[in-house]
């Protein structure tokens, strides 16, 4: 029986924080967005930019994978005001795959700054998980 092979962490790396840096776009746009934005979402964009931040220290995450998460989560600008709320929606089950994804690359990673990264980044995840359940 042939099992589906494990992502390599680097790829790893790449995926999350491009799903991490689109869901912070579009927190915070939601924030620009509503009336009490900051005091209601404000928490769950700093979890999001402290999981970012975590990895990025991550020497497996090339600043090329960086650059194309940024032109990807800079499309959240083009998203219209209806589009916010189910995307908002969306957030916690990113945040449940990302940190499934997350403590797993940790399990396969052999450098010892790249599992760091993908710990510390869970612990974030998870926050933000939280903050829309």
């Amino acid at each position: 029986m042939n099992q589906p092979r494990a992502a390599e962490p680097a790829t790893v790396l790449q995926e999350v924080y491009t799903d991490l840096n689109r869901a912070k776009a579009i927190i915070t746009r939601a924030i620009d967005q509503l009336p009490d934005g900051y005091i209601r979402l404000g928490l769950a964009e700093g979890e999001a930019a402290d999981a970012l931040a975590a990895l990025r220290s991550a020497p497996s995450l090339s600043p090329t994978a960086v650059a194309k998460a940024q032109v990807e989560a800079d499309a959240v600008t083009g998203l219209s005001d209806e589009d916010i709320a189910p995307a908002l929606d969306q957030i916690a089950t990113v945040a449940a795959s990302a940190s499934t994804s997350l403590v797993e690359g940790a399990g396969r990673s052999v450098l010892p700054a790249d599992v760091l990264a993908f710990l510390n980044a869970a612990l974030y995840v998870g926050r933000l998980r939280e903050q829309f359940e």
